[in-house]
């Protein structure tokens, strides 16, 4: 595991609808306690009027870089639509849906991935 991966090992997908202190929080979480470069970060919005709708991408980046990738709805398609789009989206071989009022703790990873 490291940042030279090509691909990331795992894809995280976190369907939102606004609560922005909420996502905000669980992506800083994910960012501080997950080696740079092995998880991709996917996040659909689905329809937000909060402060998601410009705060997410320059979060995003910052956090994670061109491992980070917002998708964007106009209107909410609901949870289970949010979650396949995420999926769909996904380069990495594992997901891990993930709840956008989550936080992060050490080491969060390892027991995941050897499960």
């Amino acid at each position: 595991m490291g940042s030279s991966l090509s691909t990331p090992t795992i894809s995280v997908v976190i369907p939102v609808f606004n609560k922005w202190e909420l996502t905000k929080a669980c992506l800083e979480s994910l960012a501080q306690h997950t080696p740079a470069g092995v998880v991709e970060v996917i996040v659909v919005d689905n329809g937000s009027t909060d402060e998601t709708t410009h705060a997410l991408a320059p979060l995003g980046k910052q956090l994670f870089g061109d491992l980070f990738a917002p998708i964007r709805w106009e209107e909410n398609r609901n949870f289970g639509p949010a979650c396949n789009a995420g999926a769909a989206a996904a380069r990495a071989p594992m997901l891990f849906f993930l709840n956008n009022d989550t936080l992060l703790t050490p080491n969060w990873l390892p027991p995941l991935l050897e499960a």
